[in-house]
């Protein structure tokens, strides 16, 4: 019998100043999204994995590469970064992963998130 695999889940809070400085970072186009963040932002971890530090996707700026929060178990985020996107997709469904190059743990297809639907509609969003 198999395991399901499944998103970490963690959830945590990202504190504005990180965000809108990684927003700027990324260059013109990105000001509409200073004035949907709530403050905090709550944020979810998408990665499987059971060690190290959670990550979160931000923004999907459609260019190769996409804005990422990481934070520390136990703790609120305060760390944005630009992270290269995944290029791995699946052969069979074409399906592409939508983390981050060199994640650990499963690609977006491989993994169940039983709380996507629920978090999606009651939890903020910028992407």
């Amino acid at each position: 019998m198999s395991r399901e695999r499944r998103v970490c889940g963690a959830q945590t809070l990202l504190f504005s100043p990180a965000l809108i400085a990684a927003l700027d970072a990324l260059g013109p186009g990105h000001e509409p999204y200073r004035d949907l963040i709530p403050t905090p932002l709550p944020i979810r971890c998408t990665l499987e994995h059971t060690t190290g530090p959670h990550w979160a996707l931000l923004v999907d700026n459609q260019a190769p590469t996409a804005l990422w929060a990481r934070w520390p178990e136990g703790r609120s985020c305060h760390a944005v970064f630009v992270r290269p996107d995944c290029p791995v997709g699946d052969t069979d469904s074409g399906a592409g992963c939508s983390e981050f190059q060199f994640h650990s743990g499963g690609h977006t297809w491989q993994l169940t998130d039983p709380d996507h639907e629920r978090w999606s509609t009651t939890a903020a969003t910028l992407y």
